[in-house]
């Protein structure tokens, strides 16, 4: 992504430069995402922690609380 043309840098002795960025994303876990740039990178996630193609976990409600039992005499 990014400028993908290389550039003579005066400052860099003439060696060329690049200004391009690699993007990664995650096709298992939506919203993971990479991102590097001349050997620095970072991660990200923003997502709801589920996998694609995984079912939706919905957990099943709690048995009802027992009574308390009867006082002995």
């Amino acid at each position: 992504m990014g400028d993908v043309q290389t550039y003579n840098a005066l400052k860099e002795g003439g060696n060329p430069v690049s200004y391009a960025v690699n993007v990664i994303k995650s096709q298992r876990w939506p919203g993971a995402v990479t991102v590097s740039k001349v050997g620095k990178f970072t991660n990200i996630y923003i997502g709801y922690g589920i996998k694609r193609g995984d079912p939706i976990f919905n957990p099943t409600e709690p048995p009802e609380v027992q009574k308390d039992p009867e006082e002995t005499p």
